[in-house]
């Protein structure tokens, strides 16, 4: 997806008055059975890829679809954006869109890992809410002092969105989700942090007000074990690689 020129003329707002939450996402599939994360789809670069194509030969092992604006990392260190959404059935080739190919060109038989997840179109409000369970665990040692330990820990987002005929990822996967028991997969990417795991679809409301437009909202209770990880920079480089490795698999550029 090429750069609006309008992109050019935003004035960039001074470090203290950043506001970490725009450009916010939410990304999600569909979990079956007691699966934590989406199946790895593994796809194979086919052809000759030549500098500028905007097309590149794909095949997958498995049924997959690629959303638009994807990022593609191939195994040769390249990355490649999908422009136009794409679904490829396992085994067989397609030509998919993309931006024009630059430097590093993917190779042929270089390989790409991809969940293949969705993205939310209008999203609004993605809040994460850590909380916890105590017990009081005070004892004669210190007399009338209190204490308390931590005996679980939750991780909930009350998501809200603005309704949209053509949003795959709400009607295909938090829509159903919300009917059912069936698990989520969900990654809520913000500039400041990621919070993402599989999760349950609770409460989910629609008030279809007559003078308004439709803003359905939902619950989502991450199920153990879930990750909320905070700012890159702060992360322990260890910590940094195994993000980024959740960034390439969501579809999604690395961080440096």
């Amino acid at each position: 997806m090429a750069t609006p020129i309008a992109q050019s003329f935003v004035i960039e707002a001074s470090p203290s008055n950043v506001i970490q939450t725009s450009g916010s996402i939410i990304l999600c599939a569909t979990l079956t059975g007691d699966a934590q994360e989406p199946a790895t789809a593994t796809l194979t670069v086919g052809g000759t890829p030549t500098l500028g194509d905007e097309t590149l030969d794909l095949t997958s092992d498995i049924p997959v679809i690629l959303r638009r604006g994807t990022k593609l990392t191939t195994s040769n260190g390249s990355v490649v954006t999908v422009t136009t959404e794409t679904e490829l059935t396992a085994a067989i080739s397609a030509s998919v869109p993309v931006e024009p190919l630059a430097t590093p060109v993917p190779t042929a038989a270089a390989t790409i890992k991809t969940w293949g997840l969705l993205r939310i179109l209008s999203p609004q409000a993605l809040p994460l809410t850590s909380d916890s369970t105590n017990v009081d665990r005070k004892d004669y040692t210190f007399g009338l002092q209190g204490s308390e330990v931590k005996t679980r820990v939750n991780l909930n987002s009350s998501v809200q969105i603005i309704n949209q005929a053509t949003d795959r990822a709400y009607w295909e996967v938090m829509h159903p989700a919300s009917l059912g028991s069936n698990n989520v997969f969900a990654l809520i990417v913000t500039n400041a942090e990621h919070g993402f795991g599989a999760a349950q679809v609770t409460s989910l409301t629609d008030d279809n007000a007559i003078d308004e437009i439709s803003r359905p909202s939902f619950d989502l209770m991450f199920q153990a074990p879930f990750a909320r990880v905070g700012q890159y920079s702060y992360l322990s480089p260890a910590r940094q690689i195994k993000l980024n490795e959740v960034r390439k698999l969501a579809g999604l550029s690395a961080l440096s």
